[in-house]
C-alpha cells in the first residue's frame, strides 16, 4: 500500500474545495480547484489515489471532489474507480446510520446517556452528508455510572467483547483507556464504548456528562440522538487528532468546516483551558489554517500569537499529516510538548510508565484476582527490555 503522502496535493485540493465551497480559502489560498484541474492529469494509479485518500479519512470526498471540478479531464476508468469510491461509501453511510440509530434507541429507552462519538454524526456536523466519510466502527462515549447499562444494551442487541473476552476482564484490561471494543455476528460495524474521550495519561477529558448536557439533538433514522455542541465538536475533533499525531487531513478538513458554520470562540477556548487543551487546540486551528486555508476568530489568532511554541508545532503537525503520522515515540513527544504545565507532563511520563498495554495482558495472563498486579508487570518488562539492549 502506497504512503498517505502520496498525491497529497491533490487530496489537499480537494480538502480546501469542499470545506470552501469553491469559493476560496479565507487563510489566503486559493479555492482548490486550479490545482484539481493540474494535479488529475499527473494521476495514473487511481486505486492508489483512493488508498491514500482513506489513509486519510477523505476517500469519499476525494472522490466527489476530483469527478466534480475535473471529471472531464480523468480518463474513463479513473471516473469508475472514483464513483465506484463513492458509492461504496454511501452504502456504508446508510448501514452505519441505521446501525447507530438502532442502538441510539436502545440506549434512550434503557435510560442510558449515550453521546454519539465521530462517525456519521460528525460527518453530517461537519459536512452535512455521512456519505463524506467512511466507518470502520460506530463510538459512543457515556457517563461511567452508566456504563453497565449500556453493556446491558449491547448485549440485548447481540454485541458482546471483542476476542470472546469476559466483560469485567475487557474493561480492567481497557480502564486506561476507557474504551472496549464489541462485535456482533452478521455484518456490523464493531461498537467502540467509551466511558471518557481520552486515556489517563493526558487530561484532554471533558466531562462527558456536561458535554451531554450541552449536546443538541438531532433526528437519525427515526431515532432522537444527541450531537456534542459545535464548541464541543470541535475541540473533541482536534483533540483527538492530536492524541493521534496529527496522522490524516480529515480531521483538519472537519475542523475547517465546523469552524465555518460558526463556533464561538472565547467558549471554545475556555473549554479547551478546562482540561488542559489550549495548546493543542491552538496548534490544530493553526495548522487547519496552513493547511486548508482556514480564517481564525480573532480570539484564536490572539492566542497563538501569544503562545511562542505553537507556530513550530502547527509547522510540524502539518508535515505529520503530508507523510501520514510517526512512530510512537515520536508521539510520545509532540504529547509532551502539547502539555503546557509541568505537571502535566510529569503525569504524562509516570501514567506512561505503568499503564498497561494489550501486549502487556497477553505477556503475563494473570487471573481476574490479580489484574491490578498489571502495573507492576509493565514496570518490569520495561525494565527486562532496558537490561536486554545493554
Amino acid at each position: 500500500m502506497p504512503p498517505a503522502s502520496d498525491h497529497f496535493d491533490l487530496i489537499r485540493a480537494c480538502c480546501i474545495h469542499f470545506v470552501h465551497g469553491g469559493v476560496g480559502a479565507g487563510g489566503g489560498g486559493g479555492t482548490g480547484r486550479e490545482e484539481i484541474a493540474a494535479r488529475v492529469a499527473e494521476v495514473a494509479d487511481w486505486e492508489g489515489l483512493v488508498r491514500a485518500a482513506a489513509l486519510h479519512g477523505v476517500a469519499p470526498l476525494v472522490a466527489r471532489e476530483a469527478v466534480s471540478v475535473a471529471g472531464d479531464a480523468i480518463r474513463a476508468d479513473g471516473r469508475d474507480i472514483l464513483r465506484h469510491a463513492e458509492r461504496r461509501a454511501a452504502l456504508n453511510g446508510l448501514a452505519a446510520v441505521q446501525q447507530m440509530a438502532g442502538l441510539a434507541r436502545g440506549f434512550e429507552e434503557a435510560g442510558v446517556a449515550a453521546l454519539p462519538y465521530k462517525g456519521p454524526l460528525l460527518a453530517l456536523d461537519a459536512y452535512g452528508d455521512v456519505a463524506m466519510r467512511e466507518y470502520l466502527d460506530l463510538d459512543f462515549v457515556v457517563p461511567p455510572a452508566d456504563v453497565e447499562r449500556a453493556v446491558a444494551v449491547l448485549a440485548q442487541a447481540g454485541y458482546s467483547p471483542a476476542g470472546r473476552q469476559d466483560w469485567r476482564a475487557a474493561r480492567f484490561g481497557n480502564e486506561w483507556t476507557a474504551q472496549v471494543s464489541f462485535t456482533c455476528p452478521g455484518g456490523a460495524l464493531p461498537v467502540e464504548l467509551h466511558w471518557r474521550f481520552c486515556d489517563l495519561k493526558l487530561p484532554w477529558n471533558p466531562d462527558v456528562t456536561a458535554v451531554f448536557a450541552r449536546a443538541r439533538e438531532r433526528g437519525l433514522a427515526g431515532a432522537r440522538v444527541r450531537i456534542p455542541s459545535r464548541e464541543d465538536q470541535l475541540l473533541l475533533v482536534l483533540l483527538h487528532a492530536a492524541r493521534h499525531a496529527w496522522d490524516r487531513l480529515d480531521a483538519f478538513a472537519c475542523a475547517g468546516a465546523l469552524l465555518a458554520g460558526g463556533v464561538d470562540a472565547p467558549e471554545l477556548i475556555e473549554r479547551a483551558a478546562s482540561v488542559g487543551g489550549t495548546r493543542a487546540l491552538l496548534v490544530g486551528m493553526a495548522a487547519a489554517s496552513r493547511l486548508i486555508g482556514v480564517a481564525l476568530p480573532a480570539e484564536i489568532r490572539a492566542g497563538i500569537a501569544a503562545d511562542r511554541a505553537v507556530a513550530p508545532l502547527a509547522a510540524d503537525a502539518e508535515a505529520r499529516a503530508r507523510r501520514g503520522g510517526g512512530d510512537a515515540r515520536r508521539q510520545a513527544r509532540l504529547h509532551l510538548a502539547l502539555l503546557s504545565s509541568a505537571g502535566a507532563r510529569a503525569r504524562y511520563l509516570s501514567l506512561a510508565a505503568i499503564t498497561p498495554t494489550a501486549a502487556d495482558v497477553e505477556a503475563v495472563p494473570l487471573p481476574g484476582a490479580l489484574r491490578f498486579f498489571y502495573p507492576v508487570v509493565r514496570v518490569a518488562r520495561i525494565a527486562l527490555r532496558g537490561v536486554a539492549r545493554r
